[in-house]
């Protein structure tokens, strides 16, 4: 009887231990994605890279090529990007519709802010 509590109380810890240091799941957003941003609704391209959480690669639009660096929680997404030829920097706060499209604002060192829309 002994063994038997032993053996049930040893899998509940073991469950909870497992259950506490599980990642949660987020969506994978690794690929190529276009997207509009600005009242005038320029385009660009992005070729995203995901590990974890964590985000990086590169974007191409009217306004130069950034270097991307961000990070996803759930549908939400922050990404920074920075050109290296110019230093102009931008900051985009999006929401994932599902894993292949976004909606959602953006900011600019240079004071442009809008909305910006994009997709896979």
């Amino acid at each position: 009887m002994k063994k038997i509590l032993l053996l049930a109380v040893t899998a509940m810890f073991l469950g909870l231990v497992s259950g506490c240091t599980s990642v949660p799941e987020s969506n994978n957003l690794t690929g190529q994605w276009t997207y509009k941003y600005s009242k005038q609704n320029k385009t660009g391209s992005m070729k995203l890279y995901q590990e974890g959480f964590k985000l990086t690669g590169t974007a191409n639009d009217a306004e130069g090529r950034f270097n991307l660096n961000g990070n996803v929680k759930g549908e939400l997404v922050v990404l920074n990007g920075v050109c290296p030829e110019t230093n102009r920097t931008f900051m985009a706060n999006l929401k994932l519709d599902g894993e292949n499209s976004f909606e959602g604002t953006y900011t600019t060192s240079s004071g442009e802010a809008g909305k910006i829309k994009g997709k896979r």
